[in-house]
């Protein structure tokens, strides 16, 4: 992206991260489930009334939803939570069946979940598909 794009989309951002933080709204910034539906309702409603000049500087329609990716990664969990396509080792996982440490693999999906735990889907190295509980399970960024 061109240095003149990227301030602009940087600055797009930083409005979000001005007008949606901790101190402006009384939202759980450590509930995933909360969170993504707030970026998905409110925040994104935000962002849309800048829509036609976001669209006719960046021409790319994605360019909303990776704005919105990335204030929900800045803000979720004080910024800890993988994002989509990141390559992760496992160190540790709380589970009999688990996958071994040291395995390697990427994030595929954030899964929509019953339980009151962020779980992550993980597609393994090994071939095996088994999602990681965020705050349970340990692992790196590679």
């Amino acid at each position: 992206m061109k240095e003149n794009l990227r301030n602009l989309y940087n600055t797009f951002v930083d409005d979000l991260n001005e007008n949606f933080n901790r101190n402006t709204v009384n939202w759980d910034f450590d509930n995933a489930s909360i969170l993504l539906f707030k970026t998905k309702t409110s925040v994104r409603d935000y962002l849309l009334t800048y829509e036609a000049t976001i669209n006719a500087a960046f021409n790319d329609e994605d360019i909303i939803i990776d704005m919105l990716n990335d204030w929900f990664y800045e803000n979720y969990k004080d910024g800890n939570f993988p994002r989509i396509g990141e390559r992760i080792k496992l160190i540790s996982m709380d589970d009999p069946y688990g996958i071994e440490p040291g395995t390697t693999g990427v994030i595929s999906s954030y899964p929509q979940t019953v339980f009151d735990e962020d779980q992550v889907n993980v597609k393994w190295d090994n071939g095996r598909g088994l999602a990681i509980i965020i705050g349970v399970d340990k692992f790196e960024r590679i």
